[in-house]
């Protein structure tokens, strides 16, 4: 029996060797999946962004649609649903101009709507009928007087940092920027997205 198993030993170490490797491939594609998301988010063209100087299309790509996911913070929230056109509205014109545009509008509400749709699911694999119902009933609200204003210099830094992670120029996001995300996730979209796609990087 012993001399069997001796036998056999060989052959085990090299299928767990071979499994290990193949989890090792299996990771690293997801790893890289996740930093071609983080690229294409900042790469985005984005409605609005005509005549808007680079680092400020820049801070754009990197927050997308401003509003607050609800916390028990004692704030008032609604159904985001309501909210839908006020916050289109302020994306699409970050200069204030009057420029509406009934198609392009309704393409905005479409991505925010698909952007919340992911918001929802976390990166877990659920049921669409939840994830609709879900999205209806996520409240939310505008950001007020006292949600940090966002500065175009840390911004530009945050953007450089992210994008040279996802092309792998950098091996890791540095401090300021995960501060700077940090700072930013309540009022934007965007940069919870961010977050959670590092956030998966980091258990592979």
């Amino acid at each position: 029996m012993m001399e069997r198993q001796r036998r056999l030993l060989p052959e085990v170490l090299a299928a767990n060797q071979s499994m290990i490797g193949r989890c090792e491939e299996l990771l690293q594609q997801m790893i890289s999946d996740t930093k071609a998301r983080i690229k294409q988010q900042l790469a985005a063209a984005l409605v609005g962004s005509d005549g808007l100087e680079p680092g400020l299309v820049r801070m754009r790509q990197l927050a997308r649609y401003s509003y607050h996911v609800f916390r028990d913070d004692g704030n008032e929230y609604q159904p985001i649903t309501g909210l839908f056109a006020k916050v289109v509205a302020a994306f699409r014109n970050p200069l204030g101009l009057d420029d509406s545009d009934d198609d392009t509008d309704g393409s905005c509400k479409n991505d925010l709507y698909r952007e919340l749709e992911q918001e929802v699911k976390d990166g877990e694999d659920r049921d669409e009928i939840d994830v609709h119902d879900d999205v209806h009933t996520t409240l939310a609200r505008l950001c007020d007087e006292g949600c940090p204003s966002l500065e175009l210099r840390d911004a530009q830094y945050a953007y450089d940092d992210l994008i040279g992670f996802a092309e792998d120029r950098v091996e890791t996001v540095t401090p300021e920027t995960r501060s700077w995300l940090q700072l930013h996730k309540e009022c934007n979209q965007g940069v919870r997205t961010l977050l959670s796609r590092l956030a998966d990087i980091g258990r592979c």
